[in-house]
């Protein structure tokens, strides 16, 4: 006989709660989303203990679920793109990612600090000024031919009159007769 409830050994498998058990395994067998377990008990019943014992028992018994990490979506950085990794990988990628980006941190400038770069630059600038001096030019030439001229202005480009090879200025071209404008 016992005198108090600390003279009794505590159950540690549960085998005391065979519907609790019944329950679970019921329920741990359903394998489809939206199903829960709910568990209730007088406090100290142990029903947390015995689920966790139950459960850890099930899952070493079953394959590792994978790692789970979530990445920028650069189409849509309100839905960032999830990756299915191997089990216990997670981790490991994250290390390796922030290696890659402190390796960037100094690869980069030095990429733009290089002579080559520099020499890469100078002739795309130099080309791209070629094309566009040789696209001013024609369309100066064509503004000539058609009785105008190529004018530069603190907005960009415009398009002027022309008169005995001077700019005309708006007013007096607006004042000359519909046909000579």
């Amino acid at each position: 006989m016992f005198s108090t409830k600390y003279d009794v050994q505590p159950v540690r498998d549960g085998i005391s709660q065979p519907r609790a058990l019944e329950s679970l395994e019921f329920g741990t067998a359903i394998e489809h989303d939206g199903y829960n377990l709910f568990a209730f008990g007088e406090p100290g019943s142990g029903r947390h203990t015995l689920i966790g014992n139950y459960l850890r028992a099930r899952a070493s018994e079953r394959p590792a679920p994978s790692d789970w990490c979530y990445v920028n979506n650069f189409s849509d950085s309100q839905k960032p793109e999830a990756l299915a990794l191997p089990s216990g990988t997670a981790k490991l990628f994250a290390e390796d990612l922030e290696k890659f980006v402190e390796d960037l941190r100094v690869a980069i400038p030095a990429a733009f600090d290089s002579e080559d770069y520099r020499e890469r630059r100078q002739s795309i600038e130099a080309e791209i000024n070629e094309r566009q001096e040789s696209e001013l030019q024609a369309l100066h030439e064509q503004a000539t031919k058609s009785g105008a001229a190529l004018v530069r202005t603190p907005m960009g480009f415009a398009i002027a009159p022309v008169a005995n090879g001077k700019v005309i200025e708006p007013g007096v071209f607006h004042a000359l007769p519909e046909n000579e404008q």
